[in-house]
């Protein structure tokens, strides 16, 4: 039988592209051409054979791959398994249509906003914070200039009962060096929250305030200039020795300031690109995401203007020194990697929060023993060198102290200070204080 030519390029053309179809001649008094893949039939007049070799690959690998066994299942790979405690509930996730996903954002307006102390008692169980991991712009508005960090692991956990309600949210701390000051200790804090933990799905929704807090360590009790600055605002102010008399900073919505709660959702942030180092995938239970912006220094009704200067100050350096984490209008981002759920006993909650909430007073130990490092990096991994490194950094620090004490410093007082056996304030601070430049020496 003639076999009309047409219908053998088209063959051949068919088999250079593994498509295996039914090509038709052009000529009408000619059948279609058929090319048979089943070699088991035996031929006949007008079939075109494919070679076993190419019916070999198409059945079962692509350039010597199975392509079955790497066929994508259509739909993400399993998670890791995790051995959840008995106990579990559930139901508030589901008690309310506008709590529900997919929204955009659950709508938990019906839930009332608690604090972390008030409900211990009703926490049941909790996912631990195992990798807090932050991120921000070291210049607002640059995203070039994003760096990550990660906090102390189990810093910061979850606390919910067994229906799934949160009832609190421990918060993060890391230490911090700040130039002349010495050490500084900083924490986000939250001050209240509310929303759901869905254990099944592993999924989260809430929404918290927070406020950012620093004090100074017991590292600083031999800098001699940190203690003639002490002294000298020891009559002015509570000095934040401590974190109950720190320096607060508070927040808001991001574009929101009239709005104290922001949204802590699934997922990782959208809004920036994430290092592999910042992500625990593998590992994780589950990961949710919140965003904060920065907003004023805190102040007390009929504070002093000396006062509201010097904690603007102590912030101001800070940001010199932490890559302006706190800065006003900055937005500050935490992925929350969770381990699994764990079952919580009350006075072990307690004692936890309790250890936490002071354990960065001294040389920056968490109540583990280990002391916190805490290094920052860029997104390619490499780190963040020290501010405190480049001059225009330490000339900045020194422009902000000069221009606070030409503002406040009262020399007659301070020459009847330096006189006054119970008065902090010495003729030894004050010469510190006009060595470094900040003020004249006079006295």
């Amino acid at each position: 039988m003639k076999f009309s030519l047409v219908a053998i390029l088209s063959a051949v053309a068919v088999q250079s592209t593994s498509a295996f179809v039914v090509m038709p001649t052009s000529s009408s008094s000619i059948a279609p051409a058929v090319l048979r893949l089943h070699m088991s039939e035996p031929a006949t007049d007008g079939d075109i054979i494919a070679p076993k070799s190419v019916v070999a690959a198409e059945s079962s690998d692509i350039d010597g791959v199975p392509d079955i066994k790497y066929c994508p299942p259509g739909e993400p790979y399993p998670p890791k398994k995790f051995d959840r405690p008995l106990g579990w509930k559930g139901g508030f996730a589901e008690s309310k249509p506008e709590f529900a996903y997919p929204k955009p954002s659950p709508d938990l307006s019906s839930i009332k906003v608690t604090t972390n102390m008030s409900n211990i008692g009703k926490i049941t169980r909790q996912m631990r914070a195992k990798w807090p991991q932050f991120s921000w712009q070291k210049i607002p508005g640059d995203n070039t200039s994003r760096c990550y960090v990660k906090f102390a692991e189990y810093i910061s956990r979850y606390g919910y009962d067994d229906t799934g309600k949160i009832w609190a949210l421990i918060c993060p701390q890391q230490g911090a060096k700040v130039g002349k000051m010495g050490e500084m200790n900083v924490e986000i804090t939250v001050t209240g929250i509310r929303g759901y933990v869905d254990e099944p799905n592993r999924s989260v929704a809430a929404e918290l305030g927070v406020m950012g807090q620093i004090w100074f360590t017991g590292d600083n009790n031999d800098n001699p200039f940190f203690i003639a600055v002490a002294n000298y605002m020891d009559k002015h102010l509570e000095f934040p020795f401590t974190k109950s008399k720190s320096v607060r900073v508070l927040t808001n919505e991001i574009n929101n300031p009239r709005q104290p709660l922001f949204r802590n959702l699934d997922g990782m942030s959208k809004d920036y690109k994430h290092p592999a180092f910042s992500q625990h995938w593998d590992e994780a239970y589950t990961v949710s995401t919140l965003a904060v912006e920065i907003g004023e220094v805190a102040s007390n009704p009929g504070e002093s203007e000396i006062t509201k200067d010097f904690n603007q100050l102590i912030v101001d350096v800070f940001n010199l020194g932490a890559g302006n984490m706190l800065m006003n209008k900055n937005v500050l981002s935490w992925d929350i990697w969770l381990s699994g759920p764990e079952t919580v006993k009350p006075a072990e909650w307690r004692e936890h929060a309790q250890k936490w909430r002071e354990s960065m007073d001294v040389n920056h130990r968490h109540p583990i023993g280990i002391a916190d490092s805490s290094p920052t990096f860029k997104y390619d991994g490499s780190p963040v060198p020290s501010p405190w490194l480049d001059p225009a950094i330490i000339d900045y620090e020194a422009n902000l102290f000069q221009q606070f004490f030409k503002k406040h410093f009262d020399h007659e007082e301070a020459a009847k200070r330096v006189k006054d056996p119970k008065d902090l304030f010495t003729q030894a601070d004050h010469d510190i204080l006009a060595g470094a430049g900040f003020i004249k020496k006079v006295l």
